[in-house]
């Protein structure tokens, strides 16, 4: 089963990879890449240094208990509170627990006193970093995430009389990390769309990441490689949108298995119907000018240049 639960974040002293910049805009300073980390060599939002590290924090309505964290904002600032004897008496129980994090410091005791181990809250995974800051930075932050539970018990269990309800339990991986649910792509993004490849990547590819994106000089190949390691980046394949855009036009004689989009004395021919494979030609003197694929419109854009189009 799936739950919706707020998420929210807050500025932090202690080492974060979210860092929010003086132009309110967020970028990450640090990524996992299998056993190592990178540093991003400049941040993918240029627009002053930054301000502070930040930290998410994913909360929930359920009880609080000692030893529980969770989030305030009844005092001189909202911050994440560790839930002690006292706060039974201060606070009461009606404050949003937190369930998971980016903070891996925050942990709790598990067990008896005397034999206790230590255990950090559920973490809120790396992959997930560059969606919330996408939304962050387009100016439509994300203020709630879907997550996904566990049925501890398949049927209800009978107790005498007495029927106990089916029990859910947040589910995690073997990393101790949430699993955040985000929408499938339909199959039409599926024929109209495809995960690049980093060597793809240049100065004016375009691109989608959460909106029509294009790759400039001041940003990280690294970061890059990330967000495609992680489905976060497509591709739409070369349309008939995407010609036109160039200033080419259909000629309206054309077959209608076999456009063909001309500009002055250049014609493009989309061969069997399929616009990634294309015949570029000279309508003056019949010449060949390209006959091969275009995957992308930053693809053609590079082609036609090329050629001298």
């Amino acid at each position: 089963m799936k739950k919706k639960h707020p998420i929210v974040m807050l500025p932090t002293e202690k080492t974060g990879t979210i860092q929010r910049n003086k132009s309110d805009k967020l970028w990450i300073s640090k990524v996992s890449t299998g056993k190592s980390s990178t540093i991003l060599e400049r941040p993918v939002v240029i627009g002053g240094t930054y301000d502070s590290a930040q930290h998410l924090y994913i909360l929930s309505d359920e009880e609080i208990k000692e030893g529980d964290y969770f989030y305030s904002t009844s005092l001189r600032e909202k911050e994440i509170i560790q839930c002690r004897e006292i706060c039974f008496l201060t606070f009461g129980m009606v404050r949003p627990k937190v369930i998971a994090t980016t903070d891996k410091s925050l942990t709790k005791l598990f067990g008896a006193k005397a034999d206790y181990d230590v255990i950090e809250l559920p973490q809120i995974p790396e992959s997930f970093l560059p969606i919330f800051l996408e939304a962050y930075n387009s100016g439509n932050p994300m203020t709630e995430v879907e997550l996904e539970y566990d049925n501890i018990s398949i049927f209800p269990e009978a107790k005498g009389n007495v029927i106990l309800p089916k029990e859910v339990k947040l589910k995690t991986t073997e990393l101790n990390e949430v699993i955040i649910s985000l929408p499938e792509p339909s199959k039409e993004d599926l024929k109209k769309y495809y995960t690049p490849d980093i060597s793809e990547f240049h100065v004016g590819f375009e691109y989608d990441y959460n909106g029509k994106c294009v790759f400039k000089r001041d940003m990280s190949i690294s970061f890059m490689d990330y967000l495609i390691s992680n489905s976060n980046i497509r591709v739409k394949y070369l349309d008939k949108e995407d010609i036109e855009s160039l200033g080419f036009e259909l000629d309206a004689n054309s077959p209608l298995n076999i456009p063909v989009f001309r500009k002055g004395n250049i014609a493009i021919v989309i061969i069997d119907g399929d616009y990634t494979k294309l015949l570029i030609s000279n309508s003056d003197n019949g010449s060949v000018l390209f006959n091969g694929m275009a995957m992308n419109k930053s693809e053609l854009k590079k082609i036609l240049k090329q050629i001298g189009v």
